[in-house]
């Protein structure tokens, strides 16, 4: 290899098994996606010389912040371009320690990050939720939507975990009232996990089995895409609004802020070895609270 070897094929070759052996399918696809967004700006296909080069990964970093993507129109957020530059970040510092790459090493500076405010639903709105999944219409497989859709959003919200998580969960690790998510559908796949389900979700997943199918919510991997615009649909019927805030992680810090409001201990339960992950990403303040407001705490202003 040299530096004329193409991103694809350093990645496959070396990086895949090096770096991310065990990692997620959905892990290698953000990689490849964002190969496909180099080849896009450079209008060719990137190469390890592109990475070696600080001014082509910030050109090509500045290029993605003012065009809107093909796919949706919106301008690209800040997550996602620094998502790449690390992806790229980390491929250069390999090919330079394997000396595929020499002379000075490069470092592009992270893209400054806001600090969003965690939005959650609220149990109102869980329950509006809850009302239009039972009331979809349509099949996936076997399986009336009315019938699937309650029994994942229920089991998200009974364990907090990754939807990911639950589509993987095995039918055997299930002994009603006790399901048990093992360390390979988990994010990090380091620790099993198991929990305690409330009757109601129990009755809802024993009436969705299929004897065919060994996993616990039967939708099988071919028909899995299509429970995301499904989600969608349900959300607009909820009147709870559409978009990337509105997919299945709402429940997870839905669920997040209210354990926390409860006074329960939410970086336990989604399994956060540091606090601040947690806050930052999942406690909605709406729900969990906080210090007092300036105006319910300071006189009111009046004329004079």
């Amino acid at each position: 290899m040299n530096a004329d070897t193409t991103l694809a094929e350093f990645f496959s070759a070396v990086y895949r098994p090096l770096r991310l052996r065990g990692r997620s399918a959905n892990t290698i696809r953000l990689y490849q996606a964002t190969f496909a967004s180099m080849r896009r700006t450079l209008k060719r296909e990137p190469t390890l010389a592109d990475i070696g080069d600080d001014l082509a990964v910030t050109r090509h970093l500045e290029t993605l912040a003012s065009t809107p993507s093909a796919r949706t129109g919106r301008m690209l957020s800040a997550y996602t371009i620094e998502k790449q530059r690390s992806q790229l970040m980390a491929l250069s510092r390999l090919a330079f320690d394997r000396g595929i790459l020499t002379g000075p090493r490069v470092e592009v500076p992270a893209e400054p990050l806001p600090e969003r405010t965690p939005e959650a639903w609220t149990h109102d709105e869980m329950s509006r939720l809850f009302a239009a999944a039972h009331a979809a219409p349509g099949r996936i497989g076997k399986l009336r939507v009315g019938a699937l859709m309650p029994a994942l959003i229920s089991l998200i919200w009974d364990t907090g975990e990754r939807v990911g998580a639950c589509l993987e969960t095995l039918r055997d690790d299930y002994h009603r009232p006790h399901v048990l998510v093992r360390a390979e559908a988990r994010k990090g796949k380091r620790r099993d996990k198991l929990f305690l389900l409330s009757n109601a979700t129990c009755e809802m997943l024993d009436s969705i089995v299929v004897p065919s199918d060994p996993h616990l919510i039967p939708v099988p991997p071919s028909l899995r895409c299509r429970l995301w615009p499904i989600f969608g649909q349900i959300v607009r019927a909820a009147g709870l609004g559409e978009g990337r805030a509105n997919k299945y992680h709402r429940i997870r810090r839905s669920v997040a802020s209210a354990f926390t409001a409860a006074g329960h201990d939410a970086s336990r339960l989604l399994g956060h070895a540091n606090r601040r992950t947690t806050e930052r990403y999942y406690l909605d303040p709406k729900i969990t609270g906080g210090p007092p407001a300036p105006c319910e705490v300071l006189p009111p202003l009046r004329t004079l």
